[in-house]
């Protein structure tokens, strides 16, 4: 119509009408344009699974639109056409609405996987030292806030692939297969983000406990070293080296992280394909996935190799720098001490072993007290308190060892001088007295040098005890400074004594010699009365002169005794005592006459026995060997002697005859004839 006004040509009246409403038309064909590129711009904007999954909905609204993706003009009028338009806008915008919160929701999927990716489940403050405790708490922390937020985005993306999944329930087989594909990537993309959370969690965990390939692991956890208490069934104190917390317990924790408290992190997600999907896809569980991976089973592995490795290395430190003091905790001190008092060890050797142990407290204490091995600091104050103090406890054990000693000196040298000195005041009364207090004496004497020689050692104790402060009784220390002033008053005492007993002796010499002058004129007396008075007459009563033999014997037993006594007395000043042979030759002399008036007794007894046996029983052998016996015994001059010897003679010469009268071969007529020559009336039977 353009070209027709330009010729001035007027239009065709069978195209009047189109050319009037030409305007109409252009806009139509604009509106149409506009509606299908928004389609194909929706179109465009979908990848395959998304097409495969908004087929149906694109296959209506295509259908919808079918007449305006045709060649030609087929609308009614333009009414008509505008409300065609109006709803092909509709049915795509509201296509373009639901496409869009479709990809909205992936990408906030997509966005919260990332997120939960960076959630880690263990995070740890770069630079700060932990305690134990402390630690433990701040990782459960984090795990408890990682979990939950991790929790609220897991129930974010389950929401919004519920609302999604509204939009195709009740689409074809076809589109609900598309739709399980596509909730397989989210459920992977879900996945991959626990992986990662779970392996950049454990590769924080690798870190802090390793390091890297540039630098060692910087300490972030703190451990105590100490000593601990137990009381043995004796009831001694058993020390034993510890850490606190114990090495077990802190690897048991750690791995326990890196093994146990990811996976119970993870383990309650269940699979999103198993929320949403309408087939069965057959997988394993999150957790169990992501345990089985190599990367987090290598990552566990390295962790547990680097706790271990740290473990050796402290295990070697304390080798190396702790372990030369064992036998400050190891050794039972009770018994050591028992057994060190029992050696009897010098003053100058106890002296050097409490030194010792103040060398000891002082390398204790120059040894670090924070020590960083690998990821652990070890604190060892409480460690190096504790052996400083057993230090201490074992110096005053020895202490108390030179103490005692001391206490024991000053007690036995004060017991001395208290005993000594009243027994030295106790002069010797008798002769026997004066050995046991010269013994005394000398023994006091050989004490003197050895009591000497241990004052400068209880000086030596004392100034040890004020060197280290101890605190001794007031008793002792009373004792101690009094201790000289007694000893000198000992002395002294002592030598006034040895001389007090020297003039003893000297009187008790004298006097010896007067008894023993006494002595020898009892002698002489007792021999004059013997010579003169003794039982040796013939006419004297044998019970008599047994008699005076027993009192003589017993005065010779006296005399003897007192000569006995004597002789030790004069052992006693180391002199040889002048012993008389008169009393020895007195005493044999009685003894013989003693024996003789025995053996007449004897005769007599065995005369009148033989007086009243009958004839026939006489033993002749026996009264011949009597006979010849008791006359050989008969040598000295006494009339006892002459008397007995005569009669004993007389019945020597008896003998015979009774021999021939006892002859077997006697009959009664030689009986007869011997009555009558003898005009006596004899019984021979």
């Amino acid at each position: 119509s353009l070209w027709w006004i330009r010729l001035n040509y007027e239009i065709p009246f069978s195209l009047t009408d189109v050319y009037n409403t030409r305007k109409s038309f252009r806009q139509m064909r604009e509106e149409t344009n506009e509606f299908i590129r928004k389609f194909n711009k929706i179109i465009d904007s979908l990848h395959a699974q998304e097409l495969c999954l908004f087929e149906e909905h694109i296959r209506t609204i295509i259908k919808k639109l079918q007449p305006g993706f045709l060649g030609k003009v087929n609308y009614i009028n333009e009414n008509s056409f505008h409300d065609f338009a109006s709803e092909a806008n509709r049915i795509i915008d509201q296509l373009s609405d639901i496409v869009t919160s479709f990809k909205e929701n992936y990408v906030k999927c997509s966005m919260k996987c990332v997120n939960i990716s960076q959630q880690l489940f263990i995070k740890t403050d770069a630079g700060i030292i932990f305690n134990f405790s402390t630690f433990i708490e701040s990782l459960k922390s984090v795990n408890r806030v990682s979990q939950y937020l991790i929790h609220e985005m897991y129930e974010d993306i389950a929401v919004g692939i519920h609302i999604r999944q509204v939009i195709f329930k009740d689409n074809s087989d076809k589109i609900l297969q598309c739709w399980d594909h596509w909730l397989s990537s989210i459920d992977c993309m879900f996945e991959k983000a626990l992986l990662v959370n779970v392996t950049n969690s454990l590769e924080q965990l690798s870190y802090i406990i390793n390091g890297d390939i540039q630098t060692i692991p910087t300490p972030f956890l703190n451990i105590e070293l100490c000593l601990t208490t137990n009381e043995t069934a004796s009831g001694s104190l058993k020390y034993t080296l510890t850490f606190r917390p114990s090495l077990e317990e802190l690897t048991e924790n750690l791995n326990a992280i890196s093994q146990i408290n990811l996976t119970e992190s993870i383990q309650h997600f269940t699979r999103l394909c198993d929320l949403f999907s309408y087939y069965s896809f057959q997988r394993e569980p999150y957790y169990i996935v992501i345990n089985n991976n190599s990367m987090k089973q290598k990552l566990q592995n390295k962790i547990s190799l680097g706790i271990e490795n740290c473990l050796l290395e402290i295990q070697k430190y304390i080798e190396n720098n702790w372990f030369r003091f064992r036998q400050l905790w190891e050794v039972d001190k009770e018994s050591f001490i028992t057994v060190y008092e029992s050696e009897n060890t010098d003053l100058q050797g106890l002296e050097a072993d409490i030194a010792r142990y103040t060398e000891v407290a002082n390398n204790i204490n120059n040894q670090e007290t924070i020590v960083n091995i690998r990821m652990i600091q070890i604190d060892c104050t409480s460690f190096k308190v504790s052996l400083v103090q057993i230090c201490h406890e074992w110096q005053q054990s020895l202490i108390r060892i030179v103490l005692a000693r001391l206490d024991k000196d000053l007690q036995m040298i004060s017991t001395l001088i208290t005993n000594n000195t009243e027994k030295i005041n106790i002069l010797p009364k008798t002769y026997d007295e004066i050995p046991i207090y010269q013994q005394f004496i000398d023994e006091l004497k050989v004490d003197i040098p050895r009591i000497e020689a241990k004052l400068p050692l209880i000086d030596e104790e004392m100034t040890l005890l004020i060197r280290y402060e101890i605190e001794i009784d007031y008793k002792l220390l009373e004792q101690y400074r009094s201790l000289s002033r007694h000893w000198d008053n000992y002395k002294f005492l002592l030598d006034e004594s040895i001389t007090s007993f020297k003039r003893i002796k000297e009187t008790f010499k004298s006097q010896l010699q007067k008894e023993h002058e006494k002595n020898q004129t009892e002698i002489i007396d007792l021999q004059k009365y013997f010579k003169i008075l003794g039982p040796h007459q013939a006419d004297m009563s044998i019970t008599i002169a047994l008699n005076d033999c027993n009192k003589i014997e017993e005065q010779i037993e006296e005399i003897e005794n007192d000569e006995k006594r004597l002789k030790t007395a004069y052992r006693i000043f180391q002199i040889d005592m002048n012993v008389s042979k008169d009393l020895q030759n007195t005493k044999k002399d009685i003894e013989i006459l003693k024996s003789i008036w025995l053996l007449a007794k004897e005769y007599e007894e065995i005369l009148t026995k033989w007086k009243t046996t009958e004839f026939r029983q006489l033993h002749i052998d026996e009264l011949n060997d009597f006979a010849q016996n008791q006359y050989k015994k008969l040598e000295k001059s006494w009339g006892i002697l002459d008397s007995l010897r005569e009669r004993i003679d007389t019945f020597r010469r008896t003998i015979p005859l009774i021999e021939s009268l006892h002859n077997p071969h006697m009959r009664s007529r030689h009986w007869e004839q011997i009555k009558h020559q003898t005009e006596k009336n004899l019984q021979h039977e």
